[in-house]
């Protein structure tokens, strides 16, 4: 097969950051806000076609990760700093921090509907507040790319931790997202302990209002063999069922 002929995206891996979108940007995407806008946690939007899929990079918030950089990576040595702070002179804060991207996706297929992917730190009182930059743009950010809540069919959660599931509920746990099932690997909800935020906070409203749809391993969530389509891929290590979504333009995807 030509290797032109389709085009494929991974979403939700661990890795992706700043660099990553702005290189994809680079490549066709477009930006709704200057990167400049970045430090200010202005909400932007980076945009890419896929074949019959149109996949948004939502920022839902921007700001200081807690702790000193050096902490977070011990064996990164100068030599690393130095290129990393090439590729992406923006993730560099004052006194050694580093500044982050709280990132979502949203898939948008035609006729509207939406899978989004990850959903930020969430609104004050969530359970990433004590840490991240709290209240997150998401909601509005949705809004800006034309997308309502009822037009979210899916929501698939790579992991359970605070900064990528905060607006799937809000302060009541009642689900932003009505009409979407939620997608999580069986293997990262075992994972939790029982007094895990995560639980009270997402697993057990969205048992309660029946939108919890827990999968096993490699799912395809949209779409058909031979056919563009969304999959459900384990990439465990960051977290026991860490799961990112590839997405498969299909043939003639340019």
């Amino acid at each position: 097969m030509n290797v032109t002929s389709r085009r494929r995206v991974l979403l939700g891996t661990a890795t992706v950051g700043i660099g990553a979108l702005t290189a994809w940007a680079g490549t066709g995407g477009t930006h709704t806000a200057a990167a400049s806008q970045r430090r200010t946690g202005t909400a932007h939007i980076v945009s890419r076609r896929t074949g019959p899929y149109e996949v948004l990079a939502l920022l839902d918030a921007h700001g200081t990760f807690p702790g000193k950089r050096q902490d977070w990576f011990p064996d990164a040595g100068n030599t690393d700093w130095a290129r990393a702070e090439r590729l992406d002179p923006a993730a560099f804060g004052p006194g050694d921090t580093w500044e982050l991207d709280f990132r979502c996706y949203a898939v948008r297929r035609p006729g509207g509907r939406v899978t989004l992917v990850d959903t930020g730190i969430g609104p004050v009182g969530s359970p990433a507040s004590a840490w991240a930059p709290v209240p997150g743009h998401l909601p509005a950010v949705l809004r800006l790319a034309g997308i309502e809540r009822d037009d979210v069919d899916t929501v698939v959660l790579t992991h359970l931790h605070e900064d990528h599931y905060g607006w799937t509920v809000d302060t009541t746990g009642t689900p932003l997202f009505p009409n979407a099932r939620h997608v999580v690997q069986r293997a990262e909800i075992a994972a939790l302990a029982a007094d895990d935020s995560a639980m009270t906070y997402v697993v057990e409203p969205l048992r309660r209002a029946g939108l919890l749809h827990r999968i096993d391993g490699q799912v395809r969530v949209q779409g058909g063999p031979g056919r563009s389509s969304l999959t459900a891929v384990p990439t465990p290590g960051h977290t026991a069922g860490h799961q990112s979504v590839l997405v498969d333009g299909g043939r003639g995807a340019s």
